[in-house]
């Protein structure tokens, strides 16, 4: 907790000191006439989630209606190469989902020249190529981004990094141009993520056949899941994006972190997330939109519990069709692997548990429907097989193979 409590004062002083410096711009730059210029954009959105017979998110079997996004945010320019911006921000997805405001980003962005600036604060992260605005609808047509890559129990790590960040456009002529970004900083990760769950359950699964099993453990401590703390010590990583020519881009985005998690006196483990990448390609001309992107996640050993690596592969191909300015479609197929591969699905054989836990692969159509500039709606449909994204490691529930998920949503920008 004391590194928790030590992020979280450098983040306020983080903030105090952007404040402190926007003030004194304001109040000495020669250029005062044009700091006065506040640009405020926002926006809502609400859907409605039901899944035919697993849950998708918490609840979605009876049909959830948390499924919303309020964002606010405000860009402050300084001067000409320097500005300060922020949103707040709120998130729901799932019956238990926590609807609380939160500062989703708050950074100062001095741009030196087009080949360098800096970033320092909160600040967006880069990871494949839409994780940046994976919540702003209006910038795609499906009602979720793929989740066999950009997977909501991973959304902790992956929204905003507490730190610095180096960034840069290189112009290299008649062979396009290169975005990139170089990161450093840390992480705000609450003990009931998505993915820290699925963590747990696999130790669950994996010591459910000795003498004491998971569970008997922790009762004999005295602590219950509730009391996990995960704490990220520092995350450094980069991102490249090539636009070889207008239509196409080529993209790879990885970092890694050391975290350690802790429950009581059950486990205390330092580990080592060594890699979270993507590789992207995306073909962009007229009407038509095609993606292809490769997700690679591992983690580390659990020093005391004998517990090998913890790995996800996952990837996904999709095009997109503008009939018109106002009506677009969306079709996707992904998969994802929650052992890192197909071939480790004998480890739940070996458990006496379908193969199928081990792995969820989606068919999704999508369409959406802009009704006017400022408001659209949206449509979508999954067939999925298998339920290696939806904490499928636990026990005294065997859910079924073959689900669908349907989904509905409005949104309004101001």
């Amino acid at each position: 907790m004391g590194l928790q409590m030590l992020r979280f004062q450098l983040m306020r002083v983080l903030l105090i000191l952007s404040f402190c410096l926007y003030s004194l711009i304001r109040t000495s730059s020669a250029e005062a006439k044009n700091i006065d210029s506040i640009y405020i954009n926002g926006f809502l959105s609400q859907g409605y989630l039901r899944s035919s017979d697993n849950d998708y998110f918490e609840g979605s079997t009876q049909g959830v209606w948390n499924f919303s996004e309020v964002g606010l945010s405000f860009l402050v320019p300084l001067s000409d190469s320097l500005y300060f911006g922020t949103q707040v921000f709120s998130h729901r997805l799932g019956s238990g989902a926590d609807s609380s405001l939160v500062v989703d980003w708050a950074f100062l962005d001095y741009g030196y020249e087009r080949w360098l600036g800096v970033r320092v604060g909160k600040i967006k992260m880069p990871f494949g190529l839409y994780n940046k605005q994976r919540d702003i609808d209006y910038l795609r047509t499906p009602v979720l981004l793929p989740q066999t890559v950009y997977m909501e129990g991973f959304r902790e790590f992956l929204v905003a990094i507490q730190g610095v960040e180096l960034y840069g456009n290189l112009d290299f002529s008649k062979a396009g141009y290169l975005d990139y970004e170089v990161f450093l900083g840390t992480v705000d990760v609450s003990g009931n993520a998505g993915y820290i769950g699925n963590m747990m359950g696999l130790m669950r699964l994996e010591l459910r056949d000795e003498p004491l099993d998971f569970d008997a453990r922790l009762g004999l401590r005295g602590v219950s899941l509730s009391d996990l703390d995960v704490t990220i010590h520092h995350l450094e990583g980069f991102s490249f994006i090539w636009t070889i020519i207008p239509e196409l881009r080529l993209g790879y985005s990885r970092f890694q972190a050391s975290v350690n998690v802790a429950l009581g006196g059950f486990i205390n483990s330092d580990v080592k997330l060594s890699e979270n990448s993507v590789a992207s390609i995306e073909y962009d001309k007229g009407k038509l939109t095609l993606i292809y992107e490769v997700l690679a996640v591992r983690m580390g050993v659990l020093d005391n519990l004998s517990l090998e690596g913890f790995e996800t592969d996952g990837w996904y191909a999709g095009s997109t069709w503008h009939f018109n300015d106002e009506l677009s479609a969306a079709i996707s197929y992904g998969e994802s692997f929650a052992l890192g591969s197909e071939a480790k699905e004998s480890y739940f054989t070996s458990k006496g548990l379908p193969r199928y836990l081990g792995w969820q692969k989606e068919t999704t159509y999508s369409v959406s429907y802009q009704l006017t500039e400022s408001s659209l709606i949206k449509a979508e449909v999954k067939w999925i097989h298998g339920v290696g994204l939806s904490n499928p490691f636990e026990t005294g529930f065997v859910p079924k193979e073959s689900w669908r998920v349907y989904a509905l949503k409005a949104s309004v920008a101001f």
